[in-house]
């Protein structure tokens, strides 16, 4: 006689094997088009018909390319918007700058001897563009990552059906771009343009709709026109910080020659030599 299955996971004698469910491969590849929930689940979008028209003109890559171009005001330098960050850190008038450090540095020293104030005046310019000097290099760095990162998906979004990587790594980029460029051009046009806490929400439930709902074509469609604005977007701030910068070390570089010649006239010790 058969014997009865141990437990519940064991066959009756003579039934037949179960099919297979599809085991998940972790390092399987997949294509850049084929994962339509490739924001995550956790980002919650409207259905459409919850969607504002307005906000969904909004999200047009040339909508978006001409707020973030030709501005004045607010947040924007030359003509670009930057975010509050970088406009906090970029010098916008090198001449201004370098007057109200000298002005605060004098001020909080009234009693000091002439040479002195001099000394302190000189050290406290250099000093406030050297602090300026690694802000900006930190924002060129940032800038430098975001850029592989936008290229690398751009390229995938050219040939979206051609398996690239893992998912999990197309998952890993994808919400870098949307977090660190998509999101981050609404909030600058936001900022700019002082919208609403109620329209900025609107715009991006519009975008993650356009990139993740619908057909393949249609998402990557949307997903290269973003890309698009956001890498030319990435490339003039860094131009415009790469001048700043340059500007910035020119500018060091004459404080340094003030500072040589002032030690010699002086006669003051260089505590840097």
């Amino acid at each position: 006689m058969s014997e009865l299955p141990r437990d519940s996971q064991e066959l009756l004698p003579g039934m037949p094997e179960p099919e297979q469910a599809p085991r998940f491969v972790a390092e399987q590849k997949r294509a850049f088009g084929s994962v339509p929930t490739l924001l995550g689940k956790e980002i919650d979008v409207p259905p459409f018909h919850r969607l504002s028209e307005l906000a969904l003109q909004r999200t047009e890559p040339e909508t978006l390319r001409r707020g973030l171009y030709g501005a004045e005001g607010n947040n924007a330098v030359n003509g670009l918007v930057l975010n509050t960050k970088q406009y906090e850190v970029i010098i916008r008038s090198p001449r201004a700058f370098n007057a109200a450090v000298r002005n605060k540095t004098l001020a909080a020293n009234m009693s000091t001897n002439d040479l002195r104030k001099r000394e302190k005046e000189l050290r406290s310019v250099r000093g406030s563009l050297e602090s300026k000097s690694q802000r900006h290099e930190g924002v060129l760095a940032g800038l430098d990552g975001e850029r592989q990162t936008l290229a690398k998906l751009s390229e995938w979004q050219r040939v979206p059906g051609f398996w690239r990587t893992r998912e999990a790594d197309l998952r890993i980029l994808a919400t870098s771009a949307w977090q660190g460029s998509f999101i981050n051009i609404i909030g600058v046009l936001r900022d700019q343009y002082e919208l609403t806490p109620e329209e900025y929400i609107d715009m991006t439930n519009a975008l993650a709709y356009k990139l993740t709902r619908g057909p393949q074509s249609e998402r990557m469609a949307h997903w290269g026109g973003m890309l698009g604005v956001s890498l030319e977007y990435n490339k003039s701030v860094t131009a415009l910080f790469s001048t700043s910068l340059h500007r910035i070390a020119s500018d060091t570089a004459q404080l340094e020659k003030k500072l040589d010649e002032f030690y010699q006239q002086s006669g003051l010790q260089h505590p840097e030599k």
